[in-house]
């Protein structure tokens, strides 16, 4: 369960989501941790795609991604900047560094 090299954590949370050798409270607490980070950090958009990435993975998606994590954490996946980009495709948010890349 390795962290890659950041922003790029989307493959990384749906691991975290997946994963057998986590349960429920595991992952409650993992995304605890990455919403709490995107707070004293919000322009570091890493905890950002994590969390889409476990909402990707998890089965039954945002409402029960909701059902695992703490309440302060549903208000901000359900709406917000951190919704806000939480919604942008992993395809599209890879293109869109990709792109900032090229032009450096």
């Amino acid at each position: 369960l390795l962290l890659p090299i950041g922003p790029f954590f989307d493959d990384w949370g749906k691991i975290i989501a997946t994963s057998p050798l986590l349960d429920a409270f595991d992952i409650a607490e993992i995304a605890g941790a990455l919403f709490e980070g995107w707070v004293y950090l919000e322009t570091a958009v890493g905890y950002a795609r994590a969390l889409a990435g476990m909402e990707a993975a998890t089965k039954g998606g945002l409402n029960e991604l909701c059902l695992l994590v703490p309440a302060k954490i549903v208000k901000q996946l359900s709406s917000g900047k951190l919704r806000a980009l939480t919604t942008i495709s992993q395809t599209r948010f890879e293109a869109q560094w990709n792109q900032f890349g090229l032009s450096l």
